[in-house]
């Protein structure tokens, strides 16, 4: 089995050149695959945005270009589930599937 932590529904604020960091905590065995997608299109490691070895994703400096739905998706023999992270309006806001 696996599950999928989600953080809280929250909004948060962010301007122009703020750094990011999204979450993408699960638990499971088998160790669920992770995967990180922008707009249904696989999350790149760019200058200014890197994944770390526990699939936290970091968007440092964030520019307007940054905009659209992150998100994570976890998957193992078990099942699938994902959370986005949409930046609409220099702000996220958390949706759950």
């Amino acid at each position: 089995m696996y599950l999928l932590v989600r953080p809280p529904s929250v909004t948060i604020s962010l301007a122009l050149q703020e750094d990011l960091q999204l979450h993408c905590i699960v638990v499971g065995q088998p160790s669920p695959k992770r995967i990180w997608t922008k707009n249904g299109k696989a999350v790149t490691e760019e200058s200014h945005i890197k994944i770390n070895d526990e699939y936290s994703l970091f968007v440092s400096s964030v520019q307007r270009m940054d905009s659209g739905n992150y998100t994570c998706s976890a998957e193992n023999m078990f099942g699938k589930d994902e959370i986005t992270y949409s930046f609409l309006h220099h702000q996220w806001h958390y949706m759950f599937h």
